[in-house]
């Protein structure tokens, strides 16, 4: 019974052109990566609309208690798609969030932060809402 198995297998072997099984592998294993990275590039969007987070610099008057802001990195921008934060690193507590300006982020808007006291160090953010990055940063020491 074992000859006539063994004869079987032979008419497989009979024409040798294929590829080795090791050549077989690599290309599953590369064709399955390759799926597995489109899906994942597709379902966690990846090749939608990218949307970075814009830059608005501001510059800190101690004298005054101000932020002026300077030009933003894109123009149009809307003062209801950010979010202000104060926070006083030296007491370790949220302040309440200076008022924002209203309109489009222009040159020259003025943000208040006179609740701040003099030997305490802040923070000061500006966070872009649909982003949820932090659109400006400053850490002080008030004088």
């Amino acid at each position: 019974m074992d000859g006539k198995k063994m004869k079987a297998n032979r008419k497989f072997i009979k024409d040798k052109e294929a590829v080795s099984a090791v050549i077989g592998v690599i290309l599953m294993v590369a064709i399955t990566v390759a799926i597995v990275g489109v899906l994942w590039g597709y379902l966690s969007g990846f090749f939608g609309p990218i949307t970075k987070t814009p830059e608005v610099p501001c510059t800190y008057s101690a004298d005054n208690k101000i932020f002026t802001v300077g030009t933003p990195s894109e123009a149009g921008l809307k003062w209801d798609d950010f979010t202000l934060k104060l926070y006083n690193i030296s007491a370790g507590t949220d302040m309440t969030a200076p008022t924002k300006p209203s309109g489009t982020v222009d040159a020259g808007d003025i943000i208040s932060v006179s609740s701040v006291a003099s030997g305490y160090t802040y923070k000061f953010t500006i966070v872009y809402n649909p982003t949820g990055g932090t659109a400006f940063t400053h850490e002080w020491t008030q004088t």
